[in-house]
């Protein structure tokens, strides 16, 4: 249902062209620090309210990370869990909410999936391959990007072509009998651009189930048991491509971009023994998924740069086939469709004035469908919705930033709901700035808890309400950012899984999240760097019972070198205990902290030999009771930029 956050990224050139007789609300310096998220257009990040994290190119390099997922431990306020290794289910929290409460975007498309649980985004299959740009945006942002927005949004943009003809190729080779590499093609002229990568990732894997046997005591004692004890690997392969090409004709920006990831793997039985459906681990289990998505985008300006509008149209499908021993096939596809136009709008100004507005409108269109057949359930449903988005942005003498957005939203399901958000940033002088922000939202029943044989049709709609503040410290000339940032959510008529009813249903009374997260990121002198962070969680359900698989305390460290060809990076993720489920009873995870060293050596113009260690101690822990992740790993690479 929205103008995507890429659609904004495409006229960011034409936002810095603004005349220069109003207040610079893009100024040219500030492009390398420019968030797409923040607002409905792009805005430097000393100007937004909200908490953002940026992960550049240069950053996704250095470490060399295969999975988006392991990439994103470093960011503030994010938690992760995965079943298993590669390609295995992989839900991430943001500050810890729901999985299903992070909006997720690859090139303007909106990639939840309708078919899904929640319509939760599964991050398993994501890889870093073709990929340029993370901007992860944390709180309430319902107003500016619409439902399932509630918890944080995260946009993820591919490679774009710069100018001139550009080759890139990868090849890269590990434990695991892990192979994967890369080609890609991207050409640029005065006017046009066209850039094509291919990507492909193989690896026997490891075992879903741990192969290690566990011995767990619910927290109340009342029971102890094992899980574990699985002999044998689960492959997966993922094969992506990504084409994207633009043209500008009479002062017009036309932009297509197209996206199909292809994976498939393996997995085990149930690895709770305490489960009437228990069975053996090492049962032949086979899971695939294709991701399909384009958009297509014109956008233009008014020759005064004022009057900025762009009308979009895209889709994205999910197609999910799960191959199960026991419970045979089940087929689930999910498809978005989406159109767009948003107007931006900047006044001409007084001589005499020191404020900057402008305004920005949109309206979209959605479309949802969700299709499952199975031996539990089976049907074909959609949904409808119209929207209706108005932001006001204010910079007054380039020290205070507002931005104030309400939202509209008409669904054929639930009928209306409106959200707010306002943000704030003030500089205060001597390198400190004040943000804050507070917003509304709302989550929409998804039609699988509707519809299907454990829906509810009578579902009603989550509600949510959030703010954070900040205070943050630039000093050393600008080469050092200190961040201290309070954040605190409530969410009603959460929707959860009844087991007395067997179905879906909207439980009574608050869930609280409170936290605090505490980030540096600097220069420390030419050759080395540093990006750190703390995120202390506190999240509750009505009855004050801790919420699953929320860790209170995660931290992570990046520390890079840099001198003439030679390069390593130094990463460390700690995750604090946290609780888990089983049939039997809740249970505790053990905290557990992972080192990986990259290194890589410039040996010629374009060329780049690289390596790196995973768990570098050989770090053993389970980030779902009875599920298995990698050990020690190694691998090495060669890639080249020609």
């Amino acid at each position: 249902m929205q103008i995507t956050p890429s659609a904004v990224a495409t006229r960011l050139a034409i936002a810095l062209t603004t005349a220069a007789s109003a207040p610079a609300l893009f100024a040219a310096d500030q492009l390398p620090t420019v968030s797409v998220l923040a607002s409905r257009s792009p805005v430097a990040l000393d100007a937004v309210g909200s908490s953002v994290t940026v992960i550049t190119a240069d950053e996704l390099e250095k470490r060399q990370t295969q999975l988006i997922s392991d990439l994103l431990r470093s960011v503030p306020g994010v938690s992760l869990s995965r079943s298993g290794g590669p390609g295995r289910a992989t839900s991430l929290r943001l500050r810890g909410a729901e999985p299903r409460h992070t909006l997720v975007f690859i090139d303007g498309v909106q990639v939840n999936d309708p078919s899904a649980i929640g319509s939760a985004f599964d991050f398993a299959n994501l890889t870093t391959a073709d990929v340029e740009r993370i901007e992860v945006l944390r709180g309430e942002q319902s107003a500016l990007w619409g439902a399932d927005a509630i918890g944080g949004v995260i946009n993820i943009t591919t490679r774009r072509a710069s100018e001139g003809v550009e080759k890139s190729l990868a090849v890269e080779g590990g434990s695991f009998a892990t192979r994967s590499g890369r080609v890609g093609l991207r050409a640029a002229g005065d006017h046009s651009h066209l850039s094509l990568t291919i990507s492909r990732l193989t690896t026997d894997g490891i075992s879903t189930v741990d192969e290690d046997r566990r011995q767990y005591t619910t927290l109340d004692g009342a029971t102890s048991f094992e899980v574990g004890g699985a002999s044998e690997t689960d492959a997966y392969d993922n094969t992506t491509l990504t084409v994207a090409a633009g043209a500008t004709l009479a002062e017009i920006d036309f932009e297509l971009v197209l996206r199909r990831s292809d994976s498939s793997g393996d997995f085990d039985g149930s690895p709770d023994s305490t489960d009437a459906f228990f069975t053996e681990p090492d049962i032949a289990n086979h899971s695939s998924e294709l991701l399909e998505t384009w958009r297509a985008s014109a956008s233009g300006a008014s020759a005064d740069g004022r009057l900025r509008s762009t009308l979009a149209v895209g889709a994205a499908k999910t197609d999910r086939l799960i191959s199960d021993a026991n419970f045979g096939d089940s087929l689930f596809t999910g498809r978005r469709e989406t159109a767009s136009y948003q107007l931006d709008y900047l006044p001409p100004l007084a001589d005499d004035s020191l404020s900057g507005h402008e305004f920005s409108f949109a309206l979209e269109g959605e479309r949802e469908i969700s299709r499952s057949s199975s031996s539990f359930s089976s049907f074909d449903e959609s949904s409808r919705s119209r929207s209706a988005v108005l932001e006001y942005r204010l910079d007054h003498d380039d020290r205070l930033f507002l931005s104030a957005a309400l939202r509209r939203d008409d669904n054929d399901r639930f009928g209306n709901a409106s959200t707010g958000r306002l943000a704030a940033s003030y500089r205060l002088g001597g390198g400190l700035r004040l943000h804050a922000s507070h917003g509304t939202g709302v989550k929409n029943p998804t039609l699988f808890e509707l519809f299907s044989s454990f829906g509810d049709p009578e579902l009603q709609q989550e509600q949510s309400r959030g703010s954070d503040l900040g205070l943050e410290y630039r000093y050393g000339g600008g080469r050092h950012l200190l961040d201290l940032t309070a954040f605190s959510r409530t969410l009603e008529d959460e929707i959860g899984f009844d087991l007395g009813t067997f179905s879906y249903a909207n439980r009574d009374g608050e869930s609280d999240y409170k936290g605090i997260e505490l980030s540096y990121r600097g220069q420390l002198d030419e050759a080395w760097s540093m990006a750190a962070s703390w995120t202390h969680t506190r999240a509750e359900d009505a009855s004050g019972r801790t919420l699953l698989r929320r860790p209170r305390n995660t931290a992570s460290l990046q520390l890079d070198w840099q001198a003439g060809r030679f390069g390593a990076n130094l990463g460390l993720h700690y995750t604090g205990d946290q609780q888990d489920e089983v049939s039997a009873g809740r249970v505790e995870l053990d905290a557990y902290s992972l080192v990986n060293l990259a290194a890589d050596y410039r040996w010629r113009d374009g060329w780049r030999l690289y390596g790196r260690i995973e768990n570098l101690l050989d770090e053993d822990y389970q980030e779902v009771v009875g599920y298995g992740a990698a050990g020690a790993a190694a691998y090495l690479g060669l890639a080249a930029e020609l």
